[in-house]
């Protein structure tokens, strides 16, 4: 099973919030470390993804989307592409 940490934190007036400890010790975020912020939206419920910036967006991002194309042959694909751009 997934580890799941929940915490909760207030907005200050100025929209500022503080990440709770045990958070910021779980992901290691330190001072003048950056954030990255998300909207998902499931159905009609937004929800806010918060994580750490990856100091390396190429490794990171690195294999994202490789079983995109699995079972499906590549060329077959482009040739039936190009056929379409022929009409």
């Amino acid at each position: 099973m997934e580890k799941c940490l929940t915490q909760i934190s207030k907005i200050s007036s100025k929209y500022q919030t503080v990440i709770p400890a045990m958070i910021r010790k779980e992901l290691k975020i330190e001072t003048n470390g950056e954030l990255v912020w998300q909207i998902i939206k499931k159905g009609k419920t937004p929800f806010i993804l918060v994580a750490p910036k990856p100091q390396d967006w190429s490794i990171y991002l690195s294999g994202l989307g490789k079983d995109l194309w699995a079972g499906i042959n590549t060329d077959d694909y482009i040739n039936q592409l190009r056929d379409e751009w022929q009409k």
